[in-house]
């Protein structure tokens, strides 16, 4: 199937942040990255974005955004440019007001707040410090400056399921959602085997965070009576699509959201740019696809252009990296994922869940099996729930 290719841009401004998260791989290393692009460089790398065809709009990222020296610049380049954008920020600092200018940008369609937890030792545990009082702050703030000025921005909470916020998970989902947040994504803990601590949830203890979950939707669906649509609000991301149908089965509550959870960036049509200028198809920011298994050295390594040397739209289309992904991307999902379990029986694959075509491309000669998904699977058979996946022959 022929997909379109290339959207969105995920800019990744500046590696700086003020915080020290326990689950970040790069906390100690900041020193070595590379500088950010400074004020003429952005204003080109803007002009160069805002050429590319079916562009959709801007992430922005770090380290923190709003750290980046030249932000507000960057921001008012954007609106110029009529160039839709929004930001992903542990919020220390917005509710000073040094950022409303920001917050008041035409051009701004969301913020994505990071919050791990209400309970303040779990926050400094994980982040370093404790923020919660200035993040609880700046949303208020985020709230109150929307209704009073009637600003459009759409404000999103993002928190990661760790086994030190678990048992505080839906403390913090029924307070988000009173506060009207427009979307609650409780994300997946991913590993990379490099932070300084795991904070890996059980499956047993997920299925634990469920029950609760599932007794607290269906609470608060009674609770209103239909007279509104507060768990629409609510996504999963933590889920992936067997144990999303699992728990939309078990609640029997409509209206549920699911979220994105299993889905490889290059599918949705992606872009990731560098604090530095350099342009790349995937999130591992690495210039190789395929790598011997034993050793780690790449088959190939693929030439990285910068943005600021070359233009975009060219890259998106000449630029050797980038065709071999579009080429990936339009195999079929034998060709694909022969070797996932259970992914060839489900019917998700390749409509709501696209698996890393890093993983897809290297491991062809051994089975990969998605643990939490056939424990899903076996689980939606035992409660005699059909339409998850296809009858295996």
């Amino acid at each position: 199937m022929k997909r379109e290719f290339y959207m969105y841009v995920k800019w990744n401004l500046t590696k700086k942040c003020t915080l020290g998260c326990k689950f970040c791989i790069n906390a100690q290393s900041r020193k070595k990255w590379n500088t950010d692009t400074n004020e003429e460089e952005l204003k080109k790398i803007i002009e160069n974005i805002s050429n590319v065809e079916n562009l959709k709009g801007i992430t922005l990222l770090g380290g923190d955004p709003l750290e980046y020296e030249h932000i507000h610049v960057l921001t008012k380049e954007l609106e110029k440019s009529n160039i839709p954008f929004g930001f992903i920020t542990a919020g220390e600092h917005l509710y000073t007001g040094q950022y409303d200018q920001i917050l008041r940008n035409s051009k701004l369609e969301f913020i994505g707040l990071s919050i791990d937890s209400l309970n303040q030792e779990i926050v400094k545990s994980v982040r370093g410090r404790d923020i919660l009082d200035k993040q609880i702050k700046s949303l208020d703030h985020l709230i109150n400056l929307r209704r009073s000025e009637d600003i459009k921005y759409k404000i999103f909470t993002n928190t990661i399921l760790m086994n030190v916020n678990k048992d505080t998970i839906v403390e913090l989902i029924d307070y988000f959602i009173n506060k009207n947040v427009d979307k609650v994504q409780i994300l997946e803990y991913n590993s990379s085997g490099n932070e300084k601590h795991n904070f890996s949830i059980s499956f047993t203890d997920e299925l634990e965070l469920l029950e609760k979950l599932i007794v607290y939707v269906e609470q608060s669906h009674a609770q209103v009576q239909n007279k509104d649509n507060r768990l629409s609000k609510l996504e999963l991301c933590f889920l992936p699509e067997l144990g999303k149908k699992y728990f939309s089965d078990r609640v029997g509550v409509p209206g549920l959201r699911q979220g994105s959870s299993n889905v490889c960036p290059v599918f949705r049509g992606t872009i990731f740019l560098s604090n530095d200028g350099l342009v790349y198809p995937c999130d591992s920011y690495k210039p190789y696809i395929r790598f011997d298994e034993v050793t780690g050295v790449p088959d190939k390594v693929y030439p990285i252009e910068n943005i600021l040397e070359h233009n975009l739209n060219s890259i998106v289309k000449g630029n050797d990296f980038f065709q071999e992904f579009k080429a990936i991307i339009n195999k079929s999902k034998n060709e694909l994922y022969s070797n996932f379990e259970p992914c060839q029986t489900c019917d998700y694959l390749l409509k709501t869940c696209f698996p890393c075509l890093i993983s897809a491309e290297n491991y062809k000669d051994e089975e990969i099996v998605f643990g939490k998904c056939v424990k899903y699977k076996e689980l939606l058979a035992i409660n005699g729930q059909g339409g998850a996946y296809e009858k295996e022959t």
